[in-house]
């Protein structure tokens, strides 16, 4: 996990959790069992990540920022 100085931006992680019917699901990455995960569990449809060029195996990254 990555913070700006003003908190403004997080950049998040996540790896290949499970497959669903029509999404994949995916758990962040924390530096380690105790921090606490800012998402936690992201559901991704199967389309979109076909569209991105996404490969089992491969981490997914998201950034989140506060407009």
């Amino acid at each position: 996990t990555t913070m700006a100085k003003n908190n403004a931006t997080i950049e998040l992680t996540f790896t290949f959790e499970r497959e669903t019917k029509n999404t994949i699901r995916f758990t962040e990455k924390t530096a380690d069992m105790l921090d606490t995960p800012q998402v936690g569990t992201l559901y991704l449809q199967k389309a979109s990540l076909k569209a991105m060029g996404w490969q089992e195996g491969k981490d997914i990254k998201m950034t989140l920022n506060v407009k």
